[in-house]
């Protein structure tokens, strides 16, 4: 008589560092890419980041028959770990140890290890090898399409934006509220009539208060010789010092609001507050632009924030692309 529960292990050498390994396997969307063709899953819920407790509800679908599973993060030991049970699936207990182990520093191994139980047993025990069977098959389909994802394109995988992440430069400005300077890299416009604005402030920041209290701000755009500005605004806080004096620039009457300007800005948004809203660890202010003031100068070296305290700009002549209706 076979056992009603049973273990299954499989293994594989994939040619990537151990913890992009790691990172592919946390990151959910790689699910749906390294499920057989056979089996159709819908991700029904999922609670994000994915920490010890998380649940994650799935909808499975074999021979046209759905069936739900919801799943708990039992363990997480990056890079070497994750430990999912399920909570509810076809089976009885249904264990998953995802290994993850470095062979060496570009090289690594993949291990799957399951531990099942049957349902209705003794009943069930006669479609045991066909149960085996079925999830030979699929594991083996998962292990060769995340080498293959894996190996083919080398890519580092990432839920944030951490060191592994290229640079990805944005035009910084120096906002201003009330009389605090804050460089601010996260920015954009909303709409172009009526031309509006958005900023992204966490809510521990001093300039985050302000805006509250004050619904104007003012995007100050500095050219990169006065990177040492940008700098020095981010690494002291504005309630105890006064940051044009610290950084050596001068203030500037605004003409549409309250707040103090930047003398030595090539260009600034004047803008005053309309509406609040959250998707996470930062607020978005939205702003109408009441007005963009330009000084004279044609031509200028932006300044570029890149990540880490690194500043760059653009330089030599742009690229003009012919368009459709130039012709």
């Amino acid at each position: 008589m076979f056992d009603r529960t049973f273990q299954l292990s499989f293994s594989t050498e994939i040619e990537v560092d151990v913890q992009s390994l790691y990172d592919f396997h946390i990151d959910t969307n790689n699910l749906l890419k390294i499920t057989p063709p056979w089996i159709r899953i819908e991700i029904v819920s999922l609670g994000l980041p994915l920490h010890k407790g998380s649940q994650i509800e799935l909808e499975i679908t074999r021979f046209g028959i759905p069936q739900r599973w919801k799943m708990q993060i039992e363990e997480l030991k990056p890079p070497a770990l994750v430990c999912d049970k399920a909570l509810k699936s076809p089976f009885a207990s249904f264990v998953h140890h995802h290994r993850f182990a470095a062979i060496n520093d570009n090289r690594s191994r993949l291990c799957d290890e399951l531990e099942i139980s049957l349902p209705y047993y003794p009943l069930s025990w006669i479609a045991l090898p066909f149960i085996k069977r079925d999830i030979r098959k699929m594991f083996d389909y998962r292990h060769k399409q995340t080498k293959k994802l894996l190996e083919k394109t080398m890519f580092n995988t990432s839920l944030y934006l951490d060191e592994k992440c290229h640079s990805q430069p944005r035009i910084a400005a120096l906002l201003t509220c009330g009389n605090n300077i804050m460089p601010l890299a996260w920015h954009m416009p909303v709409s172009k009539e009526p031309l509006r604005y958005a900023v992204a402030v966490r809510s521990e920041n001093h300039t985050h208060t302000l805006i509250k209290q004050n619904k104007e701000f003012a995007l100050n755009f500095l050219d990169i010789s006065y990177q040492h500005a940008y700098q020095l605004c981010g690494e002291v806080h504005g309630e105890n010092i006064d940051k044009f004096e610290l950084c050596g620039l001068h203030q500037k009457n605004a003409l549409s609001i309250q707040s103090t300007l930047i003398e030595e800005a090539y260009m600034i948004y004047e803008c005053t507050l309309i509406d609040i809203i959250n998707y996470g660890d930062h607020d978005i202010f939205i702003a109408d632009v009441n007005i963009i003031l330009n000084t004279e100068i044609k031509e200028v070296e932006p300044t570029l924030f890149m990540g880490k305290g690194y500043y760059d700009t653009v330089k030599g002549e742009p690229i003009r692309l012919k368009r459709i209706d130039d012709v």
